[in-house]
């Protein structure tokens, strides 16, 4: 079950991605039963916010659910936000 922490997240991206701001907030965050959506969501978020638009873009298609896949890459991919 892949999740952010997999992918190294700092204590920093965690606060400013997430807004989980202490070690409970991480935890309470590692015990929630996500779903693979959901996850795969996390992650396109975290590599977008690093600036790795390949990953992130990886990372969405890997969203099985059609119509939220679309909601994310447009939310997360607008022309707007993404440069």
């Amino acid at each position: 079950m892949e999740t952010i922490f997999d992918h190294g997240i700092t204590q920093d991206e965690a606060r400013k991605v997430f807004g989980l701001e202490t070690p409970e907030d991480l935890q309470w965050y590692k015990e929630r039963d996500l779903s693979h959506n959901t996850r795969m969501a996390a992650i396109a978020m975290l590599y977008l916010s690093r600036g790795n638009l390949e990953a992130a873009k990886e990372y969405i298609e890997r969203i099985q659910d059609e119509g939220y896949r679309l909601s994310i890459r447009m939310a997360l991919l607008h022309p707007d936000l993404v440069r």
